[in-house]
């Protein structure tokens, strides 16, 4: 984690603007930078929010239509398992000390999970869902039936319906 404040850096024009996210860090930024101070900014790509809604409006999708998942949570857990974002980690019961090994699922914040991983971390919670909750359909005709379900892809894009776009079509 960055020791520093918490800036971002937007491209205007030609210009970079720097912006810190609050009245504080703008504070803390500015005693960093003393006169012929050099600091080290690190940079990373931010989050992709439509990515982010598409995971959990799927994970609502199949937990309302399943007997299995009784929340979107719960679906989320298993998209973390099976995409590997999990630690086993030791636990001890207080009454009779017997150390067992417990799941501990990562968190799937924008703090806690850049980008990349992030992308990563879908194309395998999908691979979970054709392979654990549609094993009858290719991925093809998974991610298709996902498509038309959620009316968003994975790329967090919006899209229109099939049916709807037909039914506009249709001379009245």
């Amino acid at each position: 984690m960055a020791d520093g404040p918490r800036l971002y850096a937007r491209r205007v024009g030609e210009t970079l603007v720097l912006q810190p996210d609050d009245v504080w860090t703008a504070d803390r930024i500015y005693d960093h930078l003393k006169p012929d101070k050099l600091i080290m900014v690190r940079t990373e790509t931010g989050r992709n929010p439509q990515q982010h809604r598409f995971i959990w409006k799927l994970a609502t999708v199949i937990a309302e239509n399943s007997d299995i998942y009784p929340t979107d949570q719960a679906v989320m857990n298993d998209f973390k398992r099976w995409a590997g974002r999990f630690d086993m980690v030791p636990s001890i019961d207080l009454e009779t000390g017997r150390v067992s090994m417990k799941e501990e699922l990562h968190s799937m914040s924008y703090a806690a999970m850049p980008q990349k991983d992030f992308e990563e971390f879908l194309a395998r919670a999908l691979d979970g869902v054709v392979t654990h909750i549609w094993p009858t359909l290719t991925q093809l005709e998974t991610r298709a039936l996902i498509d038309e379900m959620i009316g968003i892809t994975p790329s967090g894009k919006t899209i229109q319906r099939k049916r709807k776009a037909a039914a506009e079509n249709e001379p009245a």
